[in-house]
């Protein structure tokens, strides 16, 4: 007999923190927020951040909350300003590998359809 393939799949504790991660990235002013930091610029301010997304100050804070505490972004602060960047740049690349699968699949779902002559 041969031998029993080796799960690759997390412990329980493992899910439960892969679940934690996708609910922290499961909101769309969250993601708005990590794309926005992603466009090559090394930070935005808070004030920068809160005019270019048009969140009212108390959102944009609760989201930058939770995103820097689980460790998305950094914070630092320089004087009255407060600066926000990446900490995880796997995220974006995430968000990527998802939108390309997205892509991938709703183009073959067209494809599907292209090939039938009405």
């Amino acid at each position: 007999m041969g031998k029993k393939p080796v799960s690759r799949a997390p412990a329980d504790q493992g899910l439960h923190v892969i679940a934690a991660r996708f609910r922290l990235l499961g909101d769309v002013n969250r993601l708005k927020i990590i794309d926005l930091l992603d466009d090559g610029v090394k930070e935005r301010s808070l004030t920068d951040l809160k005019s270019r997304l048009r969140m009212t100050k108390a959102t944009l804070l609760k989201h930058l909350r939770a995103l820097t505490s689980a460790g998305v972004l950094a914070k630092r602060k320089d004087g009255n300003t407060v600066w926000y960047s990446l900490a995880d740049n796997s995220v974006p690349q995430l968000c990527d590998l998802v939108s390309e699968s997205f892509q991938e699949r709703l183009a073959a779902h067209f494809k599907h359809y292209e090939d039938y002559e009405l």
